[in-house]
């Protein structure tokens, strides 16, 4: 994305919305280039997910809101052991099968679709309704793998932005 100066949306906390391209990628940092050109810095721990700009419509028409997360009001958790543990065996797992995946952030957005690729850090999500979604997993609430026949059983109305409850909270582990 830094060398084909990609414009990208990231998503941060307090629900704001940067619009810019990727000048500098620093172990903890990214200088962004916004509004025509001012360079600003900003924490990766601050990002939940980006996206290519082009692909916005298609990604805001398929996230929707968990508002029993989103009334939390959770903040980033800078301390590594605190943060919610992904099984990184488990995405593997998932990405290798073609399952689906269901992710909140710790703000409440619900990010369903396939897993296209992974790291460590960052899981890239292709999206239902088109475009794709790079989810950092130092800002998830909870992370499922879809079981077939739920999958199946997705409609486009649950698909759509509809509040949805979320039963695990962040202080468990990944369980196999």
């Amino acid at each position: 994305q830094i060398r084909e100066k990609t414009p990208m949306v990231f998503e941060m906390y307090n629900h704001e919305s940067i619009f810019c391209t990727v000048d500098k990628l620093f172990k903890y940092d990214l200088e962004l280039l916004v509004d025509g050109g001012e360079k600003t810095k900003i924490q990766k721990h601050n990002i939940k997910y980006c996206y290519k700009q082009e692909n916005a419509e298609k990604v805001k028409a398929s996230i929707s809101c968990d508002e029993s997360v989103c009334s939390q009001g959770l903040m980033p958790i800078i301390k590594r052991k605190e943060r919610y543990q992904i099984d990184h065996n488990m995405v593997k797992e998932t990405w290798a099968k073609r399952q689906k995946i269901r992710l909140v952030t710790r703000e409440g957005e619900i990010i369903i679709g396939s897993p296209n690729w992974f790291s460590i850090y960052d899981v890239k999500v292709s999206l239902p309704l088109g475009g794709n979604v790079v989810a950092f997993f130092h800002a998830l609430y909870d992370f499922k793998v879809l079981s077939d026949e739920k999958v199946s059983t997705l409609n486009e109305q649950e698909l759509k932005p509809t509040p949805i409850v979320v039963e695990k909270q962040v202080e468990h582990p990944i369980e196999n």
